[in-house]
């Protein structure tokens, strides 16, 4: 991942790289403080971002744009449609 880019603002570096790579063990897991933080934040895309949502029970990663939510057990998954909406925002 390109953290320099254009489009969007990386604000968990460490998390982006790490589950870029590889899943998190369970012990990673255990240790990310529960609620929703912005991992990815589109620049000129007002309110699309990726997030990682954790649960008591669970971790997924999310795609937020405007009153729209998909969440996903894949970083992997969620960046791909982060970049779409990017894409399909048709802003340049």
């Amino acid at each position: 991942m390109n953290y320099m880019n254009a489009d969007f603002k990386v604000l968990l570096k460490e998390l982006a790289k790490k589950v870029e790579l590889r899943n998190l063990d369970a012990k990673e897991i255990a240790e990310l403080p529960e609620g929703d933080h912005v991992i990815l934040q589109a620049k000129r895309v007002e309110g699309l971002e990726l997030i990682y949502r954790k649960t008591e029970d669970s971790l997924k990663y999310g795609v937020i744009w405007d009153d729209s939510e998909e969440f996903y057990l894949s970083f992997s998954i969620a960046k791909e449609e982060f970049e779409w909406c990017l894409n399909a925002s048709g802003v340049e």
